[in-house]
């Protein structure tokens, strides 16, 4: 045995056993979140959370990787989860690109219109678009008006109806949108019907 291996072997002799099992398990927790990405990147997502909870209560994961398990639940339908963690990430996100950044903003957003939060939906629907492609844009102006319809705020919707139809209009060569522009055009005409019932009805005569 040549001089150098045996050093190795005395300092290995010398470490405690605790030291040497610490490093054993950090090899072993690398290689299951290398796992988990895997999973995630390959649309298992059942199987990424697993491991991603596993490493997030023996190390505290960072907030991507956090983002990847709202993404995660999101998938699995679990709408509340993917709202949970996508909402405490979202503002320490800022750092990566606008393109993961949306893909984020929009899951918790979706996530949020899902569970009828539509407030919040709306607020994070508008904040993709400060993120988003251009031609990614029209989808959210139309999530963001049926939002504003169901809370029965009828000048809004229409606005955002009429900003989802322009863009619609601009990238249809790149978007098969026929049955979304027929949709857009029924509820718009549904709600200048309601803004203009609202705007008929006298103010009451209050004493």
């Amino acid at each position: 045995m040549t001089r150098l291996p045996k050093i190795l072997l005395l300092i290995c002799l010398l470490l405690p056993a605790s030291f040497l099992d610490a490093s054993a398990q950090q090899k072993t927790d690398s290689r299951t979140l290398g796992m988990a990405i895997d999973y995630f990147q390959s649309g298992k997502y059942h199987e990424a959370i697993v491991l991603f909870n596993k490493l997030d209560k023996e190390y505290e994961l960072n907030p991507r990787f956090l983002a990847y398990m709202g993404v995660c639940y999101f998938y699995i339908e679990e709408y509340k989860s993917a709202c949970k963690y996508l909402l405490q990430q979202l503002p320490k996100l800022h750092v990566f690109s606008p393109a993961e950044q949306t893909l984020y903003y929009a899951t918790c957003a979706e996530s949020s219109f899902i569970l009828e939060e539509y407030a919040q939906a709306i607020d994070l629907f508008r904040q993709t678009t400060q993120l988003c492609r251009e031609e990614e844009k029209g989808d959210c102006f139309y999530k963001i008006a049926l939002s504003y319809s169901t809370l029965e705020q009828y000048d809004s919707a229409y606005h955002y109806l009429s900003q989802a139809k322009d863009n619609y209009r601009h990238f249809q060569g790149k978007y098969t949108t026929t049955a979304r522009m027929a949709q857009i055009e029924k509820m718009m005409v549904g709600c200048k019907m309601k803004i203009e019932q609202k705007d008929s009805i006298p103010p009451l005569n209050l004493p």
